[in-house]
């Protein structure tokens, strides 16, 4: 499957979602390894400023650090809330978006804590990273309001951003896949506005996408996954994403959970609406050594396997211009390299769509 070379046109489905590549590393770390993290933060001289501070050696206590960073952070934004406010405020709306800061600075302080918690306790990864990602949702609740009303300043602009960026990169630290070396496929989201060329990013990597959910956290690991070989042991993910008519943003849905929305500024031609929508699966292939990469699409193994073997997407709809959900008809399928990864579909006895696809990567087929 090729990628639209129209300026977001397209809304893409990856089925495959992220399969994390990284191979565990052995028990020795250093000071280096910790730093070279920084580089896949959103603000990496944070990173590395707060890592000759605290003397972190390893990348957990880098995550402690920053973690704990952000916390600090929060509560020195709650407090300086609740000096300005001390003193009378005759603007009603300006008095009005503090009270929101102030909760949302307070919620930023509460889940942050839960995060060094879980750190602490050695609790579930998905725990920590959905706490972390609860504090960016709280931390951006105080721009929010202040967006809503363009010539009311914030008092607290400056605390705010700085606030975001070590939260954001907390979460960075605390996906960074050389330190958990696991290979679970990952749920996550990405944008762009210029066809992958400059702009967008991964999760809440850099401004874009707006996580409303505290209970689903983008970049999480999805660890109940299918059996191969067994057709009772298949699991599936219902995703859904819709335009809001009045305020134009683009909302993603998660079975029954809101996960959060990609603002309508971000787009052009999606102003409107999508003129193409596109199911699938990608991987990267730079040829290293010459090879085609050995990246797996789905399980690994290819569409001609079918159910209980290949991975699949069943159930595809779109939003028609009465925002009704009707089945997507007369697809096209298409497989850049069919020897490395291919694709079959068909139509159920209830009239809808479904695919299979997948494959292994570099085989006898696909040197």
């Amino acid at each position: 499957m090729t990628r639209s070379t129209a300026q977001l046109t397209t809304l893409l489905f990856l089925a495959a979602l992220a399969v994390a590549s990284a191979k565990p590393r052995s028990a020795r770390r250093s000071l280096d390894e910790a730093t070279a993290a920084c580089e896949f933060v959103t603000v990496p001289q944070l990173c590395t400023s707060l890592a000759a501070k605290s003397g972190a050696t390893t990348v957990p206590t880098l995550t402690m650090a920053a973690v704990n960073e952000a916390a600090v952070t929060a509560q020195e934004a709650k407090v300086t809330v609740e000096r300005i406010t001390a003193a009378p405020i005759t603007d009603a709306k300006l008095k009005a978006n503090l009270d929101v800061c102030w909760k949302s600075f307070s919620d930023s302080v509460d889940t942050l804590q839960n995060a060094k918690n879980d750190l602490q306790t050695s609790a579930p990864h998905n725990q920590l990273v959905t706490h972390i990602s609860a504090a960016i949702t709280y931390a951006g609740h105080c721009n929010d309001a202040f967006s809503q009303n363009p010539g009311l300043a914030s008092p607290v602009a400056d605390i705010t951003s700085i606030l975001k960026k070590l939260i954001s990169n907390s979460l960075a630290l605390a996906v960074y896949p050389e330190l958990y070396g696991d290979i679970f496929p990952r749920f996550f989201v990405y944008w762009t506005n210029d066809s992958y060329q400059s702009t967008g990013c991964y999760n809440l990597y850099c401004s874009g996408f707006i996580q409303t959910s505290n209970s689903v956290a983008v970049g999480a690991a999805i660890t109940t996954t299918s059996t191969y070989n067994d057709t009772t042991l298949q699991y599936v993910i219902r995703i859904m994403v819709w335009k809001d008519r009045k305020t134009g943003n683009w909302w993603l849905q998660q079975g029954t959970t809101v996960v959060g929305y990609w603002p309508s500024f971000l787009f052009s031609n999606l102003a409107s609406s999508a003129t193409m929508v596109e199911f699938g699966g990608e991987i990267v292939n730079t040829r290293p050594s010459g090879f085609h990469t050995a990246t797996q699409m789905g399980s690994g193994h290819l569409a001609e396997e079918g159910f209980g073997r290949a991975a699949y997407i069943r159930s595809i709809r779109v939003v028609d211009p009465n925002d009704t959900l009707i089945p997507a008809r007369n697809l096209s399928y298409y497989a850049e390299a069919p020897n490395c990864y291919d694709v079959q579909g068909g139509v159920d006895d209830s009239g809808e769509s479904f695919f299979y696809f997948g494959g292994p990567g570099r085989n006898a087929r696909c040197p």
